[in-house]
């Protein structure tokens, strides 16, 4: 039996996010060695903005600003179209894990990066993507309630789950760490 190097590098129950964001950052490459092009960046972007814009910008801890308290805010991802310079969509993207579904620090990172967004980006559309390791979504319940009161922004919850899903469901890539990466998202469900 072969080792899965996703289940040994980012684990299961308390997961190594930033092993996690290292392989989706790889993959939202349409540009790496996957051998998937741009397949799931696109499938990313749909769901971050629930359309296919033409043009986008994809940042890695992309630099919002700093908050009201000086901290500097970075999310994991951060996608913009057309461009950064003048988005007509943002979409901010995290983690927030089935162990603490309702973890105050976490959902007070995403809230900050909403508002820096729409201070630096008055007239873009926001979207607030949350990745996670569950797909009990119903269990994120301070994270929906806090969302729902915040104008002009939409709130994603994306499973992992979902993120395997998009690759197993439209290709026959042979590379060894997407189907390592397939088949350890697909035992999260």
């Amino acid at each position: 039996m072969r080792d899965n190097i996703c289940e040994i590098v980012i684990g299961r129950g308390t997961l190594k996010w930033d092993a996690a964001w290292r392989i989706i950052e790889w993959l939202a490459n349409p540009e790496a060695g996957h051998g998937l092009g741009s397949k799931f960046r696109d499938e990313l972007v749909m769901h971050c903005f629930q359309s296919a814009p033409e043009t986008v910008e994809l940042a890695v801890e992309y630099y919002l600003g700093k908050d009201d308290e000086g901290r500097s805010r970075h999310p994991d991802i951060a996608i913009a179209s057309p461009s950064f310079h003048a988005p007509e969509k943002i979409a901010l993207i995290d983690d927030l894990g089935n162990v603490s579904p309702n973890n105050s620090r976490k959902i007070n990172n995403l809230i900050a990066y909403d508002r820096l967004a729409a201070t630096k980006f008055p007239e873009a559309e926001r979207s607030v993507v949350v990745i996670t390791d569950t797909t009990s979504i119903d269990r994120f319940t301070r994270l929906t309630s806090e969302f729902s009161s915040i104008e002009n922004a939409s709130l994603v919850v994306l499973p992992l789950y979902d993120l395997g899903r998009w690759i197993s469901d439209s290709t026959h890539c042979h590379n060894q760490l997407v189907h390592d990466f397939v088949e350890w998202t697909g035992s999260l469900e």
